[in-house]
């Protein structure tokens, strides 16, 4: 399983103390009823300064407009290679509801949308399933590698990202024009008669 966790390396939005401690929340997944405008957009997350989006094809990420004056951009992580249709589902049931209570009268209104904990992707390549979740507010993301199945078939692409360039710790850095992304170096190991072994990546 690789694991690496994407968060911003810059702040991408000012904060003050009440929304920092709201920044390090788990992110919400919730399913996308109409309340929003992409129809493609199954399921999605929001956090101070970026917004989340899951498609068939991958996901997109809305980072927000920065107090120097950049204005806000998208980008698109792309599953390169993958199967046409992966099947897509939202994992591990919450707590918290959602409500949308946008227009005037109540037959327009999206009220008590559940929220998950993790959003799954099966058969992305064949026999590698992905799965996003969240730690400390930052978007996660591992694959879950079959036996039999190749490690080599998982491709990503940053559609929209400025540039790549591998940091000195392993992280690759998605350079955006509100500032760079940190995708964190992968880790990855086996599950061997119950015990967890590291396997070499990068």
């Amino acid at each position: 399983t690789e694991a690496p966790t994407l968060s911003a390396a810059e702040p991408v939005s000012p904060v003050g103390d009440g929304l920092e401690r709201y920044r390090d929340l788990p992110l919400a997944f919730v399913e996308n009823k109409g309340q929003l405008d992409q129809t493609s957009i199954r399921y999605y997350a929001q956090s101070p300064g970026m917004g989340v989006g899951f498609t068939r094809d991958g996901v997109l990420l809305s980072l927000a407009k920065r107090a120097n004056g950049h204005a806000g951009t998208v980008l698109a992580l792309r599953f390169e290679g993958a199967s046409e249709a992966p099947a897509l589902r939202a994992e591990g049931r919450t707590t918290g509801v959602v409500n949308y209570l946008v227009g005037r009268t109540a037959s327009q209104w999206q009220t008590g949308l559940p929220t998950y904990g993790a959003i799954a992707y099966e058969e992305v390549w064949k026999g590698i399933d992905a799965r996003f979740t969240s730690t400390n507010g930052a978007l996660k993301y591992e694959f879950l590698v079959h036996p039999g199945a190749s490690v080599a078939d998982i491709g990503l692409r940053y559609a929209g990202a400025q540039s790549l360039s591998v940091a000195p710790n392993g992280a690759l850095l998605v350079q955006t024009p509100v500032g760079p992304l940190r995708d964190a170096r992968p880790k990855a190991f086996q599950q061997i008669g119950g015990r967890t072994v590291p396997v070499s990546s990068s």
